[in-house]
């Protein structure tokens, strides 16, 4: 974890936090992400939870991890391929009567 793949895990439980809870936007509140891409993150949120369907696309998923570790300095690590989409976010998300 401390060397790679933080970014990944990180980025993960910032999503997961995203999409439950009632305000938005942790994942990029504290980085130095330009303020047009903490506001294209926000949307992205908000689509995901108004969709009838919920599905995060892989590459939506890659790009806003991209992202995450280029401007998340403190979370900034290399990735780990295996976890490059979010499964277990996913398992949980589509198993809820919520979501």
């Amino acid at each position: 974890y401390a060397n790679t793949g933080k970014v990944n895990i990180e980025f993960e439980a910032k999503l997961y936090k995203d999409i439950t809870a009632p305000y938005c936007c942790q994942a990029f509140y504290e980085t130095t992400a330009p303020q047009n891409i903490k506001d294209d993150y926000e949307k992205w949120i908000r689509e995901l939870k108004t969709t009838q369907s919920f599905v995060i696309s892989p590459t939506n998923y890659q790009k806003w991890l991209k992202l995450y570790n280029q401007y998340s300095i403190s979370y900034s690590s290399s990735t780990i391929n295996s976890l490059n989409y979010p499964h277990a976010l996913d398992h949980i998300l589509n198993m809820s009567n919520c979501f």
